[in-house]
């Protein structure tokens, strides 16, 4: 998981592969919380527990995928 992730931040960083890295990264990202919350729910009340990290993170994702045609 953790090599997946390193693997697509560096993509994100060519523009190019920005969209479709974007784009993989929404369901990806969604998954994750999901999985997690279904395996693991008791993460929900760390204050800074990996599942409240992830939700700015799609967040961020779909506002750049939104906004990526204006730069």
């Amino acid at each position: 998981g953790s090599l997946f992730d390193i693997v697509v931040g560096l993509a994100l960083l060519v523009r190019r592969f920005t969209r479709r890295v974007l784009q993989l990264m929404i369901p990806v990202t969604s998954g994750y919380l999901l999985v997690g919350t279904l395996t693991a729910p008791e993460l929900w009340f760390e204050p800074l527990g990996p599942y409240t990290k992830i939700i700015p993170m799609l967040v961020g994702s779909v506002l750049t995928l939104a906004i990526l045609d204006e730069r």
